[in-house]
């Protein structure tokens, strides 16, 4: 993982807070580091790997959890891959907690470095998002 962005991991685990769900955590070293710093830690991945204790195979547009479940729930950069993120959003609505806190991230499409990586590897007749096998690309907006 690179240095940056393992740092910045580590700034968002202070935030987090009670049951957390980790969706997309599939072979994550984040993982195991929110598994260290919290005690009630549930993992959810399309592909698992590495089962181990609180790890569910589940597609995220059908999170397999009771409504109103957790305090908080993690989703780093898997929002760009979901073919519908909406339905994954009202998924996340129901299974938070009424106060529930969720903590997403995604690539800046305008970031430097996410330009940067796109031109380096990107074939002309290839699609934008291609290269990250991305559906969609986010940006800030105010």
């Amino acid at each position: 993982m690179r240095k940056g962005y393992y740092a910045d991991r580590k700034e968002l685990i202070k935030i987090l807070k009670g049951k957390i769900l980790d969706i997309g955590c599939n072979g994550s070293d984040f993982h195991s580091y929110i598994e260290k710093t919290h005690k009630e830690v549930y993992g959810m991945d399309i592909e698992v790997t590495n089962y181990r204790l609180n790890m569910v195979k589940a597609d995220a547009h059908y999170i397999p959890f009771k409504e109103k479940s957790f305090d908080c729930v993690f989703a780093g950069e898997i929002i760009e891959h979901l073919i519908d993120p909406a339905t994954f959003l009202k998924e996340i609505e129901r299974i938070l907690k009424n106060g529930g806190l969720l903590v997403l991230t995604t690539p800046n499409i305008h970031s430097w470095a996410y330009m940067k990586a796109i031109l380096r590897g990107r074939k002309r007749k290839e699609k934008f998002s291609e290269k990250f096998d991305h559906i969609y690309a986010w940006d800030l907006v105010y």
